[in-house]
């Protein structure tokens, strides 16, 4: 029993270690919401800022050009729907403004709600169901 302890005690250390230094060499995660809680129509336009930029913000500059949004499978009138003063690129601003109310919500549910719970999590955004997002019809 002693000899677990010891590999036990040991083991959780060497775990601790690996997940600090981990935390430590990694860059911080582009998402700003929890991937596993369910968005509403309040944080939906974050969640969707937060997917749209991972996927297409390719060069990391903090704005997503037209050619990022097609490569990422946007569709093109959904780009110059989000694109409020018409500067051919898109901000994080522009996306949350965009996707925050109920009816996106309810669309973004129909598509990327994968376990059919009716509670979207950023996390079922960045499925399959994803992509169809870039082609919202605003």
């Amino acid at each position: 029993m002693i000899g677990f302890g010891k590999f036990f005690a040991g083991g959780v250390g060497a775990l601790a270690v690996g997940v600090f230094s981990s935390c430590q060499t990694q860059p911080p995660m582009q998402s700003s919401l929890p991937l596993n809680r369910p968005v509403t129509a309040r944080t939906v336009g974050t969640a969707y800022a937060d997917y749209a930029f991972e996927v297409a913000d390719t060069d990391r500059n903090g704005f997503v050009s037209r050619p990022e949004w097609l490569a990422a499978g946007g569709a093109e009138m959904t780009f110059d729907a989000i694109d409020e003063n018409r500067n051919a690129s898109l901000t994080r601003t522009e996306f949350v403004d965009a996707a925050s109310n109920e009816p996106f919500l309810l669309y973004a549910k129909n598509v990327a709600d994968i376990n059919r719970d009716s509670n979207l999590t950023p996390k079922e955004m960045r499925t399959y169901g994803g992509v169809q997002l870039l082609r919202y019809g605003f």
